[in-house]
């Protein structure tokens, strides 16, 4: 039975015992936040630094937006707020741990070079297309949360429980878990140290989580297994590795990517005559973790790239406008349809050919020595 919590509540401010006063199996007995409420929550933009509500005329509505959304968090456990130049990320981190993060914005810097130079934002021109008619999709700023403990990461959860009541049930599910992602408000987390796992690197937490946030900021929703083969390829091509890996559990090897390789030859070696089904792929559902999904997902969106460049971009944008779309459509039932993997797959060959399939099997069949045949 999951541990019950006991949250005193002060109706005036999220306060700091109701933030807290979380306690669970996983937490230490004495952890607590690294709440520093006797210092402003301030934001670093463009070499200013200003507290919320105190920001510069010329700061855009969507960053203000944002700051609003999270000061109250970040005041009570004590984080500061650090944007990018174009104020595409915002990056709270505990003002207590980091008086100085160069290096993570270097880090961030270089992952949305990666993601642009990989991704390239859509056409702007509204078109039509076989998903439906396509509107011009206006990115929104990503949060990322690089929490210092444990206990500063249960503060988050129980914050987004009382600002997103609709999340209740998933933040009970993320509690024993050291990061998330998510799409509604669109920000990622995880647990910056004492993660008792072999092959945890936090480096690689912020670029797998960025990439994430940054493709659904981009594109939308798309299919899981997409998203992630998308945020393993940029954290490969920023860190020359893969150790992010949400919702796994135990632990794993250092070399990773070479492991995926040797399994999926392994896997179709003896497979003549048949071909990766994306139906396969669509049984892999979010908040769950498989080996063979996860290898195929990264080995796919590897071959695009290299094999079918400039096709991943147009293959994203139209299979989150055929999301968009079907939301719409379904708003009234208040129900969530994922794409089917038809329509995936028709995206997929509209704009790589028919073969692509077959030659994605190839390449998993023969690994380095694969050639193509075009």
């Amino acid at each position: 039975m999951r541990a019950s919590h006991t949250r005193p509540f002060a109706q005036s401010c999220l306060s700091l015992l109701l933030l807290c006063s979380l306690a669970t199996p996983e937490a230490k007995a004495n952890e607590k936040p690294t709440s520093d409420i006797s210092a402003p929550c301030l934001v670093h933009w463009q070499r200013k630094t200003f507290e919320p509500g105190q920001w510069p005329v010329e700061l855009p509505a969507q960053g203000q937006a944002l700051i609003s959304s999270w000061r109250g968090w970040a005041q009570e456990i004590g984080y500061r707020m650090d944007f990018d130049a174009d104020m595409r990320v915002m990056t709270l981190s505990s003002t207590r741990h980091n008086r100085s993060v160069c290096k993570e914005d270097k880090l961030v810097e270089r992952t949305l070079e990666a993601f642009d130079h990989r991704l390239q934002a859509p056409q702007s021109t509204p078109k039509g297309s076989d998903e439906g008619f396509i509107e011009e999709r206006q990115e929104a700023p990503v949060t990322l949360l690089r929490l210092h403990s444990r206990a500063d990461y249960l503060t988050v959860l129980d914050f987004l429980r009382l600002t997103h009541p609709e999340l209740e049930s998933w933040a009970q599910d993320m509690e024993s878990q050291s990061g998330f992602i998510l799409n509604e408000p669109l920000c990622a987390a995880w647990i910056e140290s004492d993660v008792q796992r072999d092959g945890y690197r936090p480096d690689n937490e912020l670029v797998h989580r960025l990439a994430s946030t940054l493709c659904q900021s981009r594109f939308g929703t798309v299919p899981h297994w997409l998203e992630r083969g998308v945020a393993w390829d940029v954290e490969f091509e920023v860190q020359h590795s893969i150790h992010c890996f949400p919702d796994r559990s135990e632990d794993y090897d250092n070399n990773q990517h070479k492991q995926w390789e040797k399994n999926l030859k392994d896997l179709w070696r003896n497979r003549t005559g048949s071909s990766l089904a994306l139906e396969d792929m669509a049984i892999w559902k979010p908040g769950t973790y498989d080996e063979t999904y996860a290898s195929t997902s990264w080995a796919l969106v590897r071959f695009l790239q290299e094999y079918r460049e400039d096709s991943l971009s147009p293959i994203l944008h139209d299979l989150g406008a055929y999301q968009a779309n079907q939301t719409r459509r379904s708003a009234s039932s208040g129900m969530k349809v994922p794409t089917p993997a038809t329509v995936t797959e028709s995206v997929l060959r509209r704009h790589t050919g028919n073969q692509t399939l077959a030659e994605v099997t190839e390449f998993f069949q023969r690994g380095s020595r694969y050639h193509p045949s075009r």
